[in-house]
């Protein structure tokens, strides 16, 4: 195959395991607030495992938009220096889920001035607390994990040696 279409092929590995890795992180994030629906003492109801289907792609979209800008920077880094490691992959997620969780705290609203009080309870109060930041980060690791099961694995394109190696004999 040549060049160009080892290019397009990784492209295409590249896309498909980001969408594999934002449904796998909405699906762990699903998993992690599950116990939420539940009343104490009890278990969640299993009814609303219909809304599952829904509601994973769903949130797999916002996993996927506020998580692009650090996904392309590490995806880039790792296929030009041809980074195949696991731990690269998941310590890149984990980074991706921490400035994701940042990127959304920031587009709640202005920017407060320094030393301005700022009122925690207006907007989204839950991307202030620290569960969430956990959960977030975690769940750019778990992402990660599947991005590298599906392309990182073969990061970088093949060598094909030296050009004396190529030529006829």
């Amino acid at each position: 195959m040549s060049r160009v279409g080892l290019i397009f092929v990784r492209l295409f590995l590249i896309i498909v395991g980001y969408a594999v890795a934002a449904l796998t992180a909405s699906a762990f994030l699903h998993l992690v607030a599950w116990p939420m629906f539940a009343t104490p003492g009890e278990e969640a109801p299993w009814l609303l495992m219909g809304g599952l289907f829904v509601s994973i792609p769903l949130v797999g979209l916002f996993v996927a938009y506020f998580a692009f800008i650090p996904f392309a920077v590490s995806v880039g880094i790792a296929e030009i220096l041809g980074y195949r490691s696991w731990l690269y992959h998941v310590l890149s997620g984990g980074a991706a889920g921490f400035v994701a969780i940042a990127i959304a705290r920031r587009t709640q609203g202005p920017v407060p001035y320094p030393g301005e009080v700022v009122n925690l309870v207006a907007g989204l109060p839950l991307l202030w607390m620290p569960e969430v930041a956990t959960a977030a980060i975690t769940a750019g690791m778990v992402g990660a994990t599947a991005y590298w099961l599906v392309a990182g694995r073969s990061a970088g394109l093949p060598d094909r040696g030296p050009p004396d190696d190529r030529l006829p004999k």
